[in-house]
């Protein structure tokens, strides 16, 4: 829910929302490089449209009361680093790009 509430909190002013979300189960090989025991994973994806986030941030915004863009928006900097701890905690990993002023794409990998 908090990344969805990111992208509306984050969308560009001037032209309409686009959130997708999708699902599927996949042996992704991006998996591999957190050597977990599953074979498979179960994969959210969430892509919009928003205002986006330079790539190198990828990992820096999954830290707590790290924040982009501290002048133009509000809020506490916590709310992806919960969503970090929660699917870490049912031993999964969440993954972002970004590109700015195009938008920001999350990958939550569940194992199966």
């Amino acid at each position: 829910v908090n990344i969805i509430s990111n992208s509306i909190k984050f969308a560009k002013k001037d032209i309409p929302l686009l959130i997708k979300i999708s699902s599927s189960i996949t042996t992704d090989s991006a998996a591999t490089i957190y050597e977990a025991q599953s074979k498979q994973w179960f994969k959210i994806t969430l892509v919009d449209n928003g205002i986006g986030f330079n790539d190198s941030f990828k990992n820096d915004i999954f830290k707590v009361f790290h924040r982009l863009n501290t002048n133009q928006y509000v809020g506490s900097g916590i709310g992806l680093a919960i969503c970090k701890k929660i699917v870490e905690s049912h031993n999964g990993y969440i993954t972002a790009v970004g590109e700015i002023n195009k938008g920001a794409q999350f990958d939550i990998y569940l194992p199966v």
